[in-house]
């Protein structure tokens, strides 16, 4: 009687355990199916992201280009400025205060041309006034 428990409870437990590697084995496919999507669906984004390198390396040198011609945009812009700056000092400039200055260093140009004259005249006289006063240069 004593072996025929046992051997029943053998069976149980063999029961239970073909019941578990059942269920084992069937999580095992579930596990091994879910693994396959996630590879099949890892491959595909992969190739997604690989396609996106050119138009990457693309819109990358567009970037450089626009950087480049903004820093120029920028060189330029800072010309104009100082053009500008220029152009508003020159507006600023008082036009009747001009017009005295150029009119007072054409009277300065004026007198130092009669003073450069004037000069010119005494060293000139000197000469003229021996020559003049000499009666035997006349006979030469």
């Amino acid at each position: 009687h004593r072996l025929n428990e046992q051997i029943n409870d053998t069976k149980d437990k063999l029961s239970q355990s073909n019941e578990l590697l059942v269920s084992t084995n069937n999580n095992m496919k579930k596990l091994e199916d879910t693994n396959l999507e996630l590879k099949k669906d890892n491959i595909i984004k992969s190739d997604m992201i690989d396609s996106f390198n050119p138009q990457k390396e693309q819109l990358t040198k567009e970037v450089n280009k626009y950087r480049e011609q903004n820093e120029l945009l920028i060189i330029e812009v800072n010309n104009l400025k100082q053009k500008l700056k220029v152009a508003d000092k020159l507006e600023s400039i008082n036009l009747d205060e001009f017009k005295t200055l150029c009119t007072t260093n054409l009277r300065v140009a004026d007198s130092i041309k009669t003073l450069m004259s004037t000069i010119n005249q005494s060293d000139a006289n000197p000469q003229q006034q021996r020559n003049e006063n000499d009666p035997n240069q006349d006979n030469q």
